[in-house]
């Protein structure tokens, strides 16, 4: 497969949330660790102009440099559902003069519209973040350690399951808790950091920065740590199998917040309602989660959602959705039939055990079997012993009878 490794000199640009900014720094770090030139890269929220969210970005790309003049590599940024062909065209045309184009990511909705991107587009769509993170590393053979390490921080951020089981608790409060609200709220801010922010956006400025510095991926979680604060509890109730939040969080944080609500009760889903931005269109957002350490929920936030959107846009990922509302008010009423859907979809899953009783001769009965195998159990365990230890016994009979007969051969000897 062609890896559409650039002639010309690369313009990286990537997402805006903590994957996304954590994919771009180690594209970066490996293009130039690889002698290739990096003519710039770009990652900046909205709303501060040129964006590169879904909605924004075929509108800010040319603004970054004229197709033709660069090799294109569009990170962690997913098909906007609401204009995909005005997104696709926009990539595209970065093949024109022979330019090469690297489109990689791991979004559903990508998928969905892949085959829409001309031919000299190289779609590489990855099954997880991490492995999206790391694709342009594996390819040039540089991977180390700190990349590794950059690519699980973006994973957990972005709540994908495939890392759950090198995660450890501290690890996943370090970036859920404090890492990932610093990011939103302080570390893009910082006066050395937003002096960047002209050329290279203000997400694409903390990658300079931590680049420039040469900020390991352990430091950034210490820079989490004294710049973040924790991710607040939101006022919740319980039923059946989800979690559902009865205030809006803090804007930004709906998803973690969600995550949090999870971790907090135990409960394997969580629903969180809050506003949203799409295009120009301002409304509301209902989200449905699956915590990320529980996989096998997943499907079921998949099916759920699936039943309650009617025809509403609908963005994420597996066991990760939002369904765009035309209001708050619109997402908040539609949330106890999102909860409802999600706790008979757990129902058709997960079925609820049936116990039955039984009389206390039986249970006495059962117990006196079960004795009863042990002791068999036992006895051949200790017969094997017993046998064993003859073995040794015998063993240790003719070491000493050679002996003794090597000392009369020596005595005879002498």
């Amino acid at each position: 497969m062609q890896t559409g490794l650039p002639g010309k000199p690369a313009l990286v640009v990537y997402d805006t949330d903590l994957h996304g900014m954590t994919a771009g720094l180690i594209a970066v770090k490996s293009l130039r660790e690889a002698g290739l030139e990096v003519a710039r890269h770009y990652s900046n929220f909205a709303p501060a102009p040129p964006a590169t969210t879904p909605n924004a970005f075929a509108d800010t790309l040319p603004q970054l440099a004229a197709p033709g003049t660069v090799s294109l590599y569009v990170l962690d940024i997913p098909v906007n559902v609401q204009d995909p062909l005005k997104f696709i065209n926009a990539v595209t045309a970065y093949t024109f003069g022979g330019g090469r184009v690297m489109f990689i990511d791991h979004h559903g909705h990508s998928q969905h519209v892949a085959h829409l991107f001309g031919a000299g587009v190289n779609v590489i769509l990855q099954p997880t973040s991490f492995d999206m993170s790391l694709y342009i590393p594996r390819v040039l053979n540089n991977v180390d350690r700190d990349k590794e390490m950059y690519a699980l921080i973006g994973a957990i951020s972005d709540f994908d399951v495939s890392v759950t089981g090198r995660v450890s608790p501290s690890l996943e409060e370090d970036v859920t808790e404090y890492l990932d609200v610093a990011f939103k709220q302080k570390l893009q801010k910082l006066p050395e950091v937003a002096q960047h922010a002209p050329r290279y956006g203000n997400i694409g400025a903390l990658v300079e920065y931590l680049i420039e510095r040469n900020v390991s991926a352990e430091e950034l979680l210490e820079m989490g740590r004294e710049h973040g604060q924790p991710v607040p509890l939101l006022k919740h109730e319980v039923r059946g199998e989800v979690v559902y939040a009865v205030e809006m969080p803090p804007p930004g944080l709906a998803w973690k917040c969600a995550a949090k609500l999870s971790r907090y009760t135990s409960a394997p889903l969580a629903v969180v309602y809050t506003e949203a931005v799409r295009g120009n269109v301002r409304g509301g957002s209902l989200i449905a989660t699956a915590y990320w350490r529980r996989p096998e929920y997943a499907p079921i936030v998949d099916a759920a959602v699936e039943r309650i959107a009617a025809g509403r846009p609908v963005a994420g990922h597996t066991g990760a959705k939002s369904i765009f509302c035309t209001s708050v008010d619109e997402a908040r009423s539609l949330l106890p039939q999102l909860v409802a859907a999600l706790n008979e979809e757990a129902g058709r899953v997960w079925k609820p055990r049936v116990t039955h009783l039984v009389s206390d001769e039986r249970v006495a009965s059962a117990i006196h079997e079960d004795y009863r195998a042990i002791l068999r159990a036992l006895t051949e365990i200790l017969g094997e012993m017993r046998s064993m230890y003859k073995e040794y016994l015998d063993l240790k009979r003719r070491q000493v009878e050679a002996l003794e007969r090597e000392g009369r051969r020596s005595r005879a000897t002498d």
